[in-house]
């Protein structure tokens, strides 16, 4: 087993944390206005569990708002975008994000 600590990691905008053959696990913060780059679609499921912050996620063209304390989870092969819809001066968005299989 091996301890991962995910809050000294806020603040960065995409870090991966640790990766085993199966999974992987990396943190996001989005700053008030901001998202999570270009769509992505990745060959594994994604979950997002947010820790700081409200997300409006958007998975093949559906879109849901995840509060803290939710996670959305994001089925493999789904085109998808994470934005921080907070406005200037807002609060930052900090999430943890888990693949299955890992992805980066």
């Amino acid at each position: 087993m091996k301890i991962i600590p995910v809050l000294r990691s806020k603040g960065e905008f995409f870090k991966i944390l640790e990766t085993t053959d199966r999974s992987q696990v990396g943190v996001m913060t989005l700053k008030p206005g901001g998202d999570s780059g270009p769509e992505d679609v990745h060959t594994g499921d994604q979950i997002v569990y947010i820790i700081e912050g409200k997300a409006r996620v958007v998975v093949n063209g559906t879109e849901e708002n995840v509060q803290e304390g939710e996670a959305a989870i994001i089925p493999a092969g789904a085109q998808h975008h994470i934005y921080n819809d907070e406005t200037a001066g807002g609060k930052e968005l900090f999430f943890l994000t888990m693949y299955s299989s890992p992805q980066y």
